[in-house]
């Protein structure tokens, strides 16, 4: 159970969670979002939540387990259970090089190579979200705003987005024809299920975040492109 304890530790909806830019990308409280932050995501900790799982534990009732929040709920630990190994454990993720720990913000920033100034500020601007209970950027619960970044040393445990399937690069319109590079329709040519599954994921539209919308695209894009190609080859 202890090797699970950077994941339960980094993996939760009331952490800090940075982008590849320094920056907080989504409401880390949500679903399906956490791609947004690029190829990776760090999780924010001070040395003060250490402290606070060696003496305490996680938070719950007695006879419950602390789990990820994020889609899975791989491993556990049990609430309540005061971890005095929580030391030892860290120092060996940062062995393994998935865990990082800086003396100073400005420092970790470095240790991960995000832009320093962006980060420090980033980190100061979510600990005044924490203090008034609002998100002004993402609307996080004022349940899950929790300042967890009170004092030094600093720790980023580095994540990497869940993938779920390959998504093609296929571009439909709202008759799942193939679209050319132009935008055009490529007669005759239909794109179901995730092989048109990118108009669903962009960082540039509001596009659904939930479980089970690839099923539920797969159903709708498969019955239409269906309708179409028979329409399409009656009429040929």
């Amino acid at each position: 159970m202890l090797n699970d304890l950077p994941y339960l530790m980094g993996n939760g909806g009331d952490t800090m969670q940075v982008g590849v830019n320094g920056k907080r990308n989504y409401n880390e409280g949500g679903t399906f979002a956490f791609w947004a932050g690029g190829p990776v995501w760090y999780t924010i900790l001070g040395m003060d939540q250490l402290d606070n799982l060696a003496e305490n534990g996680f938070a719950g009732a007695p006879g419950t387990y602390a789990r990820s929040t994020k889609v899975y709920g791989y491993g556990g630990y049990p609430n309540g259970r005061s971890i005095p190994q929580v030391y030892e454990v860290m120092e060996k993720a940062i062995e393994k090089g998935f865990v990082f720990k800086a003396d100073t913000l400005e420092e970790l920033a470095e240790k991960i190579g995000v832009p320093v100034d962006v980060f420090v500020n980033e980190v100061a601007r979510y600990k005044g979200f924490c203090e008034s209970g609002v998100d002004e950027d993402f609307g996080k619960s004022k349940r899950q705003l929790v300042d967890k970044i009170k004092y030094g040393p600093y720790y980023a445990i580095k994540f990497l987005p869940t993938p779920y399937s390959t998504i093609a690069a296929l571009d439909v319109d709202t008759n799942i024809n193939v679209l050319k590079a132009d935008g055009t329709v490529m007669k005759g040519l239909y794109a179901c299920g995730n092989d048109s599954g990118g108009v669903l994921y962009t960082e540039k539209d509001a596009y659904a975040q939930y479980g089970g919308v690839a099923l539920g695209w797969a159903f709708t894009s498969g019955r239409l492109a269906g309708i179409n190609a028979v329409n399409y080859l009656k009429n040929e």
